[in-house]
């Protein structure tokens, strides 16, 4: 009987845990699509086309006492400063809620820090074109999705001119180019 019992039990809670899941996965989705279309609507991004280029960035950021509180009040940075070397594999690492989303979100320009300075290659971040800054730099969220496609038409996703030798150059980059073509 208590296996009978157990058995009927999880019969009942697997469909139960798995409609959880999906439900958490649409409500993720949203919250994802919601800020999507938040930048693409943000005319702010588009007014600083005339600011400083960004072409031939060599990567040396610098971040000087900066502070940051997204719009709800939360503060996710109080006088944080470090700087990244360019050509060095750099990580960000910390617990849930330590404010290394927040930083990569301030160095493409989704926010800007309330004070402090984000300097990049000795150039005020604030001054860079958005758009050029953007087109240089690769961003991979912590939740990314893969589209159903090949290797290639995802890279190609990023920028629907790249030609096949720029995919192979971002494949090589990202160390899945003996993927390409099997």
């Amino acid at each position: 009987m208590i296996l009978f019992h157990v058995m009927l039990f999880q019969n009942v809670a697997a469909p139960i845990r798995q409609l959880h899941r999906i439900y958490d996965q649409i409500n993720n989705a949203l919250t994802y699509a919601e800020g999507f279309f938040d930048i693409l609507e943000d005319e702010s991004q588009v007014e600083d086309i005339t600011g400083r280029s960004s072409k031939n960035l060599k990567g040396h950021i610098e971040l000087k006492n900066v502070d940051f509180t997204y719009p709800n009040g939360t503060q996710a940075l109080k006088d944080v400063s470090f700087t990244i070397k360019p050509n060095r594999i750099t990580a960000l690492v910390g617990l849930s809620g330590a404010g290394k989303s927040t930083i990569i979100s301030l160095l493409v320009k989704f926010y800007a820090p309330d004070s402090g300075t984000i300097w990049l290659d000795g150039h005020n971040l604030a001054d860079c074109d958005t758009h050029e800054l953007r087109q240089n730099i690769g961003l991979v969220l912590q939740s990314n999705h893969i589209f159903s496609g090949t290797i290639s038409e995802n890279i190609r996703y990023g920028d629907m001119n790249a030609t096949d030798e720029d995919i192979i150059i971002a494949a090589k980059k990202a160390s899945i180019h003996e993927q390409l073509f099997i």
